[in-house]
């Protein structure tokens, strides 16, 4: 019986652990994949920024 329960806590403590990892390395992804929308939406504004201030430049120049 004594064996039974620690093979059974085995069993859980093995399984928990893979829930753990499983979830943690959701997270993970989940990060890492707001970081690069987030960068990629920065690096867009930047870019459309610069977009717009070369035609205003090229606007006033030719004024």
């Amino acid at each position: 019986m004594i064996l039974n329960i620690g093979m059974l806590s085995y069993i859980f403590a093995t399984f928990s652990s893979r829930i753990v990892s499983d979830a943690s390395s959701l997270l993970v992804e989940e990060v890492s994949t707001k970081v690069v929308e987030s960068t990629l939406n920065t690096s867009r504004k930047i870019s459309a920024t610069s977009i717009y201030i070369s035609r205003l430049y090229d606007f006033l120049a030719f004024r």
